[in-house]
Protein backbone atom coordinates (compact mmCIF):
# COMPACT_ATOMS: atom_id res chain seq x y z
CA UNK A 1 0.00 0.00 0.00
CA UNK A 2 2.69 2.14 0.74
CA UNK A 3 4.46 1.77 -2.50
CA UNK A 4 1.13 2.64 -4.45
CA UNK A 5 0.79 5.86 -2.09
CA UNK A 6 4.30 7.13 -3.08
CA UNK A 7 3.91 5.90 -6.57
CA UNK A 8 0.81 7.48 -6.91
CA UNK A 9 2.13 10.98 -5.34
CA UNK A 10 5.24 10.73 -7.52
CA UNK A 11 2.80 10.50 -10.51
CA UNK A 12 0.88 13.56 -9.04
CA UNK A 13 4.42 15.39 -8.66
CA UNK A 14 5.42 14.56 -12.04
CA UNK A 15 1.71 16.14 -13.70
CA UNK A 16 2.00 19.45 -11.50
CA UNK A 17 5.73 19.92 -13.11
CA UNK A 18 4.80 19.93 -16.74
CA UNK A 19 3.88 22.88 -18.52
CA UNK A 20 1.03 20.63 -20.49
CA UNK A 21 -0.92 17.45 -20.67
CA UNK A 22 1.17 14.53 -20.78
CA UNK A 23 1.06 11.16 -22.79
CA UNK A 24 1.10 7.27 -20.73
CA UNK A 25 4.52 6.46 -22.57
CA UNK A 26 5.83 10.03 -21.53
CA UNK A 27 4.49 9.74 -17.71
CA UNK A 28 6.44 5.65 -17.74
CA UNK A 29 9.38 7.09 -19.00
CA UNK A 30 9.38 10.55 -16.70
CA UNK A 31 9.07 8.20 -13.54
CA UNK A 32 10.72 4.97 -14.41
CA UNK A 33 7.29 3.42 -14.06
CA UNK A 34 6.11 0.55 -16.67
CA UNK A 35 3.04 1.36 -18.74
CA UNK A 36 0.88 -1.09 -16.75
CA UNK A 37 1.80 0.10 -13.46
CA UNK A 38 1.59 3.90 -14.87
CA UNK A 39 -1.84 2.69 -16.61
CA UNK A 40 -3.41 1.68 -13.01
CA UNK A 41 -2.48 4.29 -11.04
CA UNK A 42 -3.77 6.82 -13.68
CA UNK A 43 -7.21 5.05 -14.10
CA UNK A 44 -7.85 4.98 -9.97
CA UNK A 45 -7.00 9.23 -10.04
CA UNK A 46 -9.18 9.59 -13.27
CA UNK A 47 -12.18 7.72 -11.41
CA UNK A 48 -11.70 10.29 -8.47
CA UNK A 49 -10.95 13.19 -9.86
CA UNK A 50 -7.44 13.80 -8.76
CA UNK A 51 -6.28 13.14 -13.04
CA UNK A 52 -7.97 14.31 -15.95
CA UNK A 53 -8.24 12.08 -19.30
CA UNK A 54 -8.70 14.36 -22.28
CA UNK A 55 -11.06 12.46 -24.51
CA UNK A 56 -9.22 14.32 -27.60
CA UNK A 57 -5.75 13.09 -27.12
CA UNK A 58 -5.86 10.83 -24.86
CA UNK A 59 -3.60 12.32 -22.49
CA UNK A 60 -3.50 13.42 -19.35
CA UNK A 61 -3.76 16.42 -16.92
CA UNK A 62 -4.48 17.48 -13.45
CA UNK A 63 -8.06 17.01 -12.44
CA UNK A 64 -10.18 19.20 -10.44
CA UNK A 65 -10.45 17.89 -7.50
CA UNK A 66 -6.79 18.55 -7.20
CA UNK A 67 -8.18 22.62 -7.39
CA UNK A 68 -10.65 21.81 -4.68
CA UNK A 69 -8.13 20.48 -2.26
CA UNK A 70 -6.14 23.64 -2.94
CA UNK A 71 -8.91 25.72 -2.49
CA UNK A 72 -10.04 24.56 0.35
CA UNK A 73 -6.12 24.31 1.92
CA UNK A 74 -5.68 28.15 0.96
CA UNK A 75 -8.70 29.33 2.84
CA UNK A 76 -7.61 27.03 6.08
CA UNK A 77 -4.05 28.04 5.85
CA UNK A 78 -3.26 31.55 6.46
CA UNK A 79 -0.43 33.32 7.06
CA UNK A 80 -0.71 34.48 10.65
CA UNK A 81 -2.07 31.13 11.73
CA UNK A 82 1.38 29.28 9.89
CA UNK A 83 4.17 32.02 9.73
CA UNK A 84 3.41 33.58 13.21
CA UNK A 85 4.94 31.13 15.20
CA UNK A 86 8.16 31.06 12.76
CA UNK A 87 8.62 34.18 13.25
CA UNK A 88 8.65 34.21 16.86
CA UNK A 89 11.02 31.55 17.11
CA UNK A 90 13.26 33.45 14.02
CA UNK A 91 13.08 36.69 16.04
CA UNK A 92 14.12 34.91 19.29
CA UNK A 93 16.99 32.83 17.29
CA UNK A 94 18.65 36.68 15.76
CA UNK A 95 17.46 38.29 18.87
CA UNK A 96 16.05 40.93 16.31
CA UNK A 97 12.64 42.56 15.04
CA UNK A 98 11.42 40.66 12.34
CA UNK A 99 8.04 40.65 10.05
CA UNK A 100 6.39 39.27 7.21
CA UNK A 101 4.96 41.62 4.56
CA UNK A 102 2.32 40.97 1.80
CA UNK A 103 1.91 43.26 -1.49
CA UNK A 104 -0.31 45.57 -1.46
CA UNK A 105 -0.72 47.58 -5.16
CA UNK A 106 2.75 49.24 -5.41
CA UNK A 107 3.64 48.61 -1.88
CA UNK A 108 4.39 45.78 0.90
CA UNK A 109 2.27 46.13 3.91
CA UNK A 110 3.51 44.09 7.34
CA UNK A 111 1.09 41.82 8.40
CA UNK A 112 2.62 39.92 10.74
CA UNK A 113 5.08 41.47 13.19
CA UNK A 114 7.52 40.33 15.97
CA UNK A 115 9.53 43.06 17.68
CA UNK A 116 12.73 42.28 19.40
CA UNK A 117 12.54 42.74 22.68
CA UNK A 118 16.22 44.33 23.36
CA UNK A 119 16.71 47.73 24.69
CA UNK A 120 18.15 49.37 21.05
CA UNK A 121 16.04 47.65 18.19
CA UNK A 122 14.21 48.35 15.23
CA UNK A 123 10.64 49.28 16.29
CA UNK A 124 8.15 47.49 13.28
CA UNK A 125 4.31 48.55 13.24
CA UNK A 126 1.47 45.53 11.67
CA UNK A 127 -0.28 47.12 9.25
CA UNK A 128 3.22 49.98 8.02
CA UNK A 129 2.93 50.28 4.49
CA UNK A 130 6.34 50.22 2.90
CA UNK A 131 8.08 51.14 -1.00
CA UNK A 132 9.00 48.46 -2.84
CA UNK A 133 12.37 49.94 -4.34
CA UNK A 134 14.43 50.58 -1.30
CA UNK A 135 13.74 48.01 1.10
CA UNK A 136 14.81 44.34 1.88
CA UNK A 137 11.27 43.12 1.73
CA UNK A 138 9.89 44.92 -1.24
CA UNK A 139 13.61 43.80 -3.31
CA UNK A 140 12.59 40.37 -2.63
CA UNK A 141 9.29 40.70 -3.71
CA UNK A 142 10.34 42.21 -7.29
CA UNK A 143 13.04 39.73 -7.55
CA UNK A 144 10.60 37.05 -7.10
CA UNK A 145 7.23 38.01 -7.92
CA UNK A 146 5.29 38.98 -11.13
CA UNK A 147 7.55 40.89 -13.88
CA UNK A 148 4.66 43.28 -14.52
CA UNK A 149 4.85 44.68 -10.73
CA UNK A 150 8.48 45.23 -11.48
CA UNK A 151 8.09 46.80 -14.83
CA UNK A 152 5.66 49.46 -12.77
CA UNK A 153 7.39 50.43 -10.17
CA UNK A 154 10.60 51.03 -12.45
CA UNK A 155 8.16 53.00 -14.45
CA UNK A 156 7.13 55.00 -11.87
CA UNK A 157 8.81 57.87 -9.56
CA UNK A 158 11.68 56.48 -7.35
CA UNK A 159 11.46 58.87 -4.56
CA UNK A 160 15.25 59.53 -2.47
CA UNK A 161 14.49 58.78 1.19
CA UNK A 162 17.77 58.86 2.15
CA UNK A 163 21.21 59.49 0.46
CA UNK A 164 21.69 55.41 -0.09
CA UNK A 165 18.13 55.04 -1.61
CA UNK A 166 18.22 54.16 -5.17
CA UNK A 167 16.79 56.39 -7.38
CA UNK A 168 17.06 55.38 -11.18
CA UNK A 169 15.63 52.39 -12.82
CA UNK A 170 18.98 51.04 -13.57
CA UNK A 171 19.97 51.16 -9.61
CA UNK A 172 17.01 49.35 -8.74
CA UNK A 173 17.58 46.82 -11.17
CA UNK A 174 20.90 45.91 -10.10
CA UNK A 175 19.49 45.53 -6.76
CA UNK A 176 17.03 42.95 -7.84
CA UNK A 177 19.50 40.87 -9.95
CA UNK A 178 21.82 40.76 -7.18
CA UNK A 179 18.91 39.50 -4.96
CA UNK A 180 17.78 36.83 -7.52
CA UNK A 181 21.52 35.73 -7.82
CA UNK A 182 21.81 35.20 -3.69
CA UNK A 183 18.37 34.14 -3.24
CA UNK A 184 17.96 37.32 -0.70
CA UNK A 185 17.56 40.89 -0.54
CA UNK A 186 19.85 43.48 1.42
CA UNK A 187 19.10 47.09 2.11
CA UNK A 188 21.75 48.99 4.63
CA UNK A 189 20.19 52.49 5.52
CA UNK A 190 17.97 52.71 1.81
CA UNK A 191 15.06 53.57 3.35
CA UNK A 192 15.49 54.63 7.06
CA UNK A 193 19.39 55.51 7.52
CA UNK A 194 19.11 54.02 10.97
CA UNK A 195 18.58 50.80 9.86
CA UNK A 196 20.31 47.73 8.03
CA UNK A 197 17.89 44.54 6.64
CA UNK A 198 17.72 41.29 4.95
CA UNK A 199 14.45 39.72 3.53
CA UNK A 200 13.66 36.52 1.50
CA UNK A 201 10.48 35.55 -0.49
CA UNK A 202 7.80 33.57 0.39
CA UNK A 203 7.34 31.43 -2.91
CA UNK A 204 3.81 29.54 -3.87
CA UNK A 205 4.12 26.27 -5.32
CA UNK A 206 5.25 27.57 -8.58
CA UNK A 207 8.20 29.56 -7.68
CA UNK A 208 6.08 32.94 -7.82
CA UNK A 209 6.93 35.50 -4.22
CA UNK A 210 3.32 36.25 -2.64
CA UNK A 211 5.47 38.03 0.10
CA UNK A 212 8.58 37.93 2.10
CA UNK A 213 9.81 37.56 5.55
CA UNK A 214 12.57 40.03 6.73
CA UNK A 215 14.99 40.83 9.57
CA UNK A 216 15.50 44.24 10.65
CA UNK A 217 18.58 45.72 12.81
CA UNK A 218 20.41 48.57 13.89
CA UNK A 219 22.71 49.94 11.28
CA UNK A 220 25.59 50.15 13.61
CA UNK A 221 25.05 46.25 15.19
CA UNK A 222 25.12 44.72 12.04
CA UNK A 223 28.82 43.98 10.07
CA UNK A 224 29.22 41.65 7.20
CA UNK A 225 29.58 38.49 9.50
CA UNK A 226 26.07 39.72 11.47
CA UNK A 227 24.84 40.11 8.05
CA UNK A 228 25.39 36.74 6.81
CA UNK A 229 24.50 35.14 9.68
CA UNK A 230 20.79 37.48 9.71
CA UNK A 231 20.79 35.99 5.82
CA UNK A 232 20.60 32.02 6.34
CA UNK A 233 18.52 32.42 9.14
CA UNK A 234 16.00 34.44 6.98
CA UNK A 235 16.24 32.00 4.42
CA UNK A 236 16.20 29.48 6.44
CA UNK A 237 12.35 30.54 7.78
CA UNK A 238 10.95 31.66 4.56
CA UNK A 239 11.47 28.25 3.52
CA UNK A 240 9.76 26.80 6.31
CA UNK A 241 7.09 29.00 5.51
CA UNK A 242 6.77 28.25 1.82
CA UNK A 243 6.69 24.84 3.08
CA UNK A 244 4.24 24.91 5.63
CA UNK A 245 1.71 27.08 3.53
CA UNK A 246 2.55 25.68 -0.43
CA UNK A 247 4.40 22.50 -0.11
CA UNK A 248 7.50 21.99 -1.83
CA UNK A 249 8.97 23.77 -4.24
CA UNK A 250 9.60 21.56 -7.91
CA UNK A 251 12.90 22.17 -8.91
CA UNK A 252 11.58 22.98 -12.52
CA UNK A 253 9.51 25.64 -10.59
CA UNK A 254 12.49 26.80 -9.04
CA UNK A 255 14.68 26.81 -12.27
CA UNK A 256 11.99 28.99 -14.08
CA UNK A 257 12.18 31.80 -11.77
CA UNK A 258 15.78 32.22 -11.12
CA UNK A 259 15.59 32.00 -15.52
CA UNK A 260 13.23 35.12 -15.37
Amino acid sequence: MGGTVGKSLALLDCLAAVQDDIGLSELARALNFDKATTLRLLTAMVTHGMVEKLAHSRRYRLGPMVLRLARKREATVTFPQSAGPILKSLSAAVQESCHLTEPAEMEMISSIVVNSDRAIRVQLVAGQRIPLHCTASGLAYLAFGPRAVLDRVLAAPLPALTPNTCTTPEAVLREVSATMARGYAFNRGAFDIETCSVAAPILDGTGLAKGALSIAAPTTRIDEHGLQRLADSVVAAAHEITRTIFGSLSHSSHSSRSSR
